[in-house]
């Protein structure tokens, strides 16, 4: 009898024991997940301003051209001040670059377009959706001037007929000039001799 007893008292002190130490560990575990352990998505629902921080590694929201880009090509015509578009194929070369890049390949390929009549190239606008380049066209022939003026990066600067060689840094600022004039100087243009080429910086700074 005392050894059921024994046995009896052992088993009922163990089971007080087991659902004392269940009892605490449910009540630990609720009270840290209430007061201390928070979710990502709790955080979101307190602070929605973080919604746009938390992102997966490594992605890049920033803009690239890929073989699915349209390129549209822009042609305006200085002298009659037209524009005419026609839909290409990306070119390999612009695969993988993104806006800036883009602007860099396009300043260091200007000057070396085989076609004379091409007096500047700019980039219009730009998405890995759709690039637009704008070519600006002088079909007056260039045997007939002397020299190329345009804006590069506000500054008017005056280039041999070659668009190559830099004949003038003219120091001038095109922030101050007219509407036209910067329009006009934006695209380039060539004049026809040393004299015109005075007249007319004289002309744009009085």
């Amino acid at each position: 009898m005392k050894k059921a007893a024994y046995v009896i008292t052992f088993v009922a002190l163990s089971l007080i024991f087991v659902m004392a130490y269940y009892c605490c560990y449910f009540y630990a575990t609720n009270n840290m997940k209430s007061n201390q352990v928070k979710t990502i998505y709790d955080e979101m629902e307190e602070n929605p301003v973080l919604d746009n921080s938390y992102t997966d590694a490594g992605k890049s929201e920033e803009d690239i051209i890929n073989d699915k880009t349209r390129y549209v090509l822009e042609i305006y015509d200085v002298n009659t001040e037209t524009v005419t578009t026609e839909e290409r194929s990306i070119p390999i070369e612009f695969l993988g670059l993104d806006r800036e890049g883009m602007i860099e390949y396009i300043s260091e390929h200007s000057k070396d377009n085989v076609d004379e009549n091409v007096t500047n190239v700019q980039l219009v606008s730009f998405s890995s959706t759709c690039i637009v380049i704008r070519k600006s066209i002088d079909n007056q022939k260039k045997s007939d001037y002397n020299y190329w003026i345009i804006d590069e990066s506000g500054i008017i600067k005056v280039y041999k007929s070659d668009k190559k060689e830099l004949y003038l840094d003219t120091g001038i600022e095109s922030a101050g000039l007219e509407k036209e004039d910067r329009k006009k100087l934006r695209s380039g243009f060539y004049i026809e001799d040393i004299k015109a080429l005075y007249n007319y910086l004289e002309t744009i700074t009085s």
